[in-house]
């Protein structure tokens, strides 16, 4: 299996795999050759697209570099649209706090945190040259945080919401928090902790950290998402119903409530409807990132009520985006199985 390795930085006090510096300028202590020639101190986009188009498929790439490049921060997003496009290969991304033994025998014993870019641990692994039994061996990895995408096309939920607010709202502005949130956390205690947890952390009690807003709003962004389908709408079934009924006396009353509490949210922010244990409906609105998960609440559905959901397609009209929103797009199955769980 064909290997390459990619150079994004350098530890300057450590014996190091890699070939340059953030300059681009050689290392002033070069480590040993690693990987094939062809992708030694490669570091631009367009040399790996070279690479990626002339390898035999099933080609591992791995990506290095460190927490604190903010030039590799910079280049995750158009990493991952060159994975996409060359889907016939295999990709590391994950993060290596320490490769001992690991590549080619190389110590490498870095003073900071070393970042790769994987898809799992096994990946990774695989990814690394073998070396007998010191193949991988001490390979120590933590999973980047990463956009994922909505369940369906990003044209899926026209002519109710365009690809174009999907590929702004979600393809820059999700985007944005995912990178900014990796960002922050590079080198601290939260780097490797859930997207749950560090959303808990930087809540903090109240008193929310920088990262909170970032982590709560990819947290929301994705929620928010899995909360729509193509074709969605109509109105729920079975228990969710009929929980509907009971606390809000009709699906209609729930809508208007519910909308109520988008066109009340003044600025940006969120409506919610949230199930407690025994059943119980009810809904809240929040500004900013904040979700009920803060609180400890189960939120079962959530409208995005920042301008950006909505400007592209309707402008400044929020009223409309959100009965297209509750006739249209809500996904009640989707719904139905988080209230199934929150009862459970």
């Amino acid at each position: 299996m064909e290997v390459g390795w990619l150079s994004q930085s350098f530890d300057p006090p450590s014996r190091t795999v890699l070939l340059e510096d953030d300059a681009g300028k050689p290392s002033p202590k070069p480590a040993p050759p690693v990987g094939p020639p062809a992708m030694r101190g490669v570091r631009s986009d367009a040399a790996l697209a070279a690479f990626l188009a002339s390898s035999k498929p099933g080609t591992a790439v791995v990506e290095f570099g460190t927490a604190w490049c903010h030039k590799c921060h910079e280049m995750f997003p158009q990493f991952f649209a060159l994975t996409k496009k060359y889907p016939q290969h295999r990709y590391a991304v994950a993060q290596v706090e320490s490769m001992r033994g690991a590549v080619a025998g190389v110590k490498y014993t870095p003073t900071r945190t070393t970042m790769a870019f994987a898809l799992s641990t096994k990946q990774a692994a695989a990814a690394a040259p073998a070396r007998g039994p010191a193949r991988a061996r001490g390979l120590v990895l933590r999973r980047a945080l990463e956009l994922k995408s909505p369940p369906y096309a990003l044209d899926a939920l026209e002519p109710h919401m365009s690809k174009q607010t999907l590929e702004f709202h979600w393809g820059k502005h999700h985007r944005a928090y995912v990178d900014n949130m990796n960002k922050q956390i590079a080198g601290t205690d939260l780097e490797g902790k859930s997207l749950e947890e560090i959303v808990l952390a930087s809540w903090n009690k109240g008193t929310p950290t920088p990262v909170f807003n970032n982590a709560a709003q990819v947290w929301n962004h994705t929620f928010f998402w899995e909360s729509m389908k193509p074709n969605g709408g109509g109105a729920p079934t079975g228990k969710l119903a009929d929980a509907i009924t009971a606390s809000f006396g009709s699906l209609d009353e729930f809508k208007t409530q519910f909308k109520a509490a988008g066109a009340t949210q003044f600025g940006s922010g969120w409506a919610w409807l949230v199930a407690d244990k025994a059943g119980k409906l009810t809904i809240e609105k929040t500004p900013n990132a904040v979700t009920p998960v803060v609180e400890g609440k189960t939120p079962i559905l959530t409208m995005d009520v920042w301008e950006h959901a909505y400007y592209l397609d309707v402008q400044n009209r929020r009223p409309d985006y959100m009965t297209t929103f509750v006739d249209s797009l809500i996904d009640w199955d989707a719904v139905a199985k988080r209230f199934a769980a929150a009862t459970a």
